[in-house]
């Protein structure tokens, strides 16, 4: 249990941050993006590289629309990730979001890792 909400954890702030694109052009980073104190936890070959049942949940999040990723208002956020080559991961959404109702979506990704906030390791999924 432990294992897996440290996993919900980096999911949550560096898998969003990476996958929307945040520029790293702010005037700070996030209270995160500390390589020295925390890049030991932003493994991202930890998630991408876990079995096909393993299943991430999306527990927080600092925004709430992404119109070109999972639409306004979007909840219920999951993810679990395969394998497609060494270095390629699909990484397969299911979500809602406002215009939904109850119908849910799905949405497969090409995803690899990838460096943010100057980092000298990988630390975010792509």
């Amino acid at each position: 249990m432990k294992k897996q909400m440290g996993m919900i954890f980096l999911l949550t702030f560096v898998l969003l941050e990476s996958l929307l694109c945040r520029a790293s052009t702010e005037d700070s980073p996030p209270i995160w993006a500390n390589e020295t104190r925390l890049g030991k936890y932003q493994d991202p070959w930890k998630i991408l590289n876990q079995s096909r049942s393993e299943v991430y949940y999306l527990v927080n999040s600092t925004f709430s629309s992404a119109d070109y990723l999972w639409g306004s208002n979007f909840t219920c956020v999951s993810v679990r990730f395969s394998n497609i080559s060494a270095e390629w991961r699909k990484s397969e959404f299911i979500y809602r979001n406002a215009s939904s109702g109850n119908k849910t979506f799905n949405l497969d990704l090409n995803t690899t890792v990838s460096k943010t906030y100057n980092y000298t390791k990988p630390n975010a999924i792509q």
